[in-house]
C-alpha cells in the first residue's frame, strides 16, 4: 500500500521480487499519485506486480482490504501485506510460511522488525496487548537486533509486514475500515483470537520500517497531528466498543490514563496542534466520529518528495 509516494514504493517492491521463494502475483495498490509517478511506478515493476491505482485517499486499512479481498477472491491461500515505507529480507516469505505451519490455527505470522535508519535497533519483536487497560506495547522496541525475543503467540502483528491466512482473513472479516489508519491491527488480532485463531511473532529480523512516514515523522517515535488524532481516536474507540461492560469501563479508563500518559511523553517537542489534535480524536471516539479526520492548515501530513508509508503499528 502506497500514498503519494513513488521511490520509496519501488524500493519496497524490489524487496518482494526479490522473495525466494517468489510470490505468484503482487498487487500494489496506490492512492493519489500523479501521472508520472504512476508511469515511474509500472515501469519499475516487472509481470507479477499489479499497480492499481486510486484517485481517491481511501486510508491504510481500506487500502489493505482491497488489496487482500482481491487475493483472497482469487484463491491465495496465504496474503503478505508489506507498507511502502518497509522492505524485506529475501528471505522473510519462506520463513514466515514455515513458520505458519506451527499450528492449523495461525491466522497471522509476522516477523521481528527493525528500524530502517537504525538497523541494529528492533522497532517490533512481537506485540503485547494488556486487555484490561487497552495498552499496546512493542517488545524489543529499541533493543539491538542481534537478540531479538524468540518466537512465540502475540496479541498483535503490526499491518507493516504480515501474512494473513486466507481462511483467516474470510472468517474474521477485514480490517476496520473506519478506523483510516492505526489501530486497526490490535482490534483484528483481537477478534482473531477471540474467534479461536492465533497470531504468531516470528523471532527472526526479515523486515526494515521507516515508521510513521505517512503521519509526518518517518524514522521517529514522536506524534504529528495526523498520527496524535488517529491513535487518540482509534484506541479510546476500541476500548469504548469493548462487548463486557466491566472490561469497557477498565479499557476507557485505561486509554484515558495510561495510554493518554504515554502518548503525551511522545507529544513532547512534536509538531505544533499534535495535541489538540489528540484531544480531538478522543473526543470523536466518543461521539462515532469516524473515517478520515478532516485536514487542517496546520497540519503536517508529510515531508515534501520524502516519502510516504501506508501506516505505522500503534505501539
Amino acid at each position: 500500500m502506497t500514498w503519494r509516494e513513488a521511490a520509496m514504493t519501488e524500493r519496497a517492491l524490489r524487496s518482494l521480487l526479490d522473495a525466494r521463494p517468489g510470490f505468484t502475483e503482487i498487487v500494489c495498490v496506490a492512492q493519489e499519485l500523479t501521472g508520472e509517478q504512476l508511469s515511474r511506478l509500472r515501469s519499475a515493476a516487472d509481470s507479477r506486480v499489479d499497480v492499481e491505482h486510486l484517485d481517491t485517499n481511501l486510508g491504510y486499512c481500506a487500502a489493505a482490504n482491497h488489496g487482500i479481498d482481491r487475493l483472497v477472491a482469487a484463491g491465495c491461500d496465504w496474503v503478505m501485506t508489506l507498507n511502502n515505507d518497509a522492505t524485506i529480507d529475501p528471505a522473510c516469505l519462506g520463513r514466515c510460511l514455515s513458520a505458519s505451519s506451527r499450528d492449523s490455527a495461525v491466522a497471522i505470522v509476522g516477523p521481528a522488525v527493525a528500524f530502517a535508519d537504525e538497523p541494529d535497533r528492533l522497532w517490533y519483536g512481537g506485540g503485547r496487548l494488556y486487555s484490561a487497560i487497552a495498552l499496546t506495547r512493542h517488545r524489543g522496541l529499541g533493543a539491538s537486533t542481534s537478540r531479538p525475543p524468540p518466537t512465540a503467540w502475540t496479541d498483535y502483528i503490526p499491518g507493516c509486514c504480515c501474512l494473513i491466512s486466507g481462511i483467516a482473513w474470510q472468517r474474521v472479516g477485514a480490517y476496520r475500515d473506519d478506523y483510516f489508519m492505526y489501530y486497526e491491527d490490535v482490534e483484528w488480532c483481537e477478534r482473531a483470537r477471540h474467534a479461536g485463531w492465533k497470531c504468531l511473532y516470528l523471532g527472526e529480523v526479515l523486515c526494515r520500517h521507516e515508521g510513521s512516514a505517512t503521519a509526518g515523522s518517518k524514522g521517529e517515535l514522536s506524534l504529528t497531528p495526523t498520527s496524535a488524532y488517529y491513535l487518540g481516536r482509534n484506541s479510546m474507540r476500541f476500548a469504548i466498543e469493548t462487548p463486557k461492560l466491566a472490561l469497557r469501563a477498565s479499557r476507557v479508563a485505561g486509554v484515558a490514563t495510561f495510554t493518554a500518559a504515554h502518548n503525551a511523553r511522545r507529544l513532547r517537542g512534536a509538531p505544533r496542534g499534535s495535541g489538540c489534535a489528540y484531544v480531538e480524536g478522543i473526543r470523536d471516539a466518543f461521539t462515532g466520529s469516524m473515517g478520515p479526520r478532516a485536514p487542517r492548515a496546520n497540519d503536517r501530513i508529510v515531508r515534501p518528495q520524502s516519502g510516504a508509508g501506508a501506516s505505522d503499528a500503534s505501539s
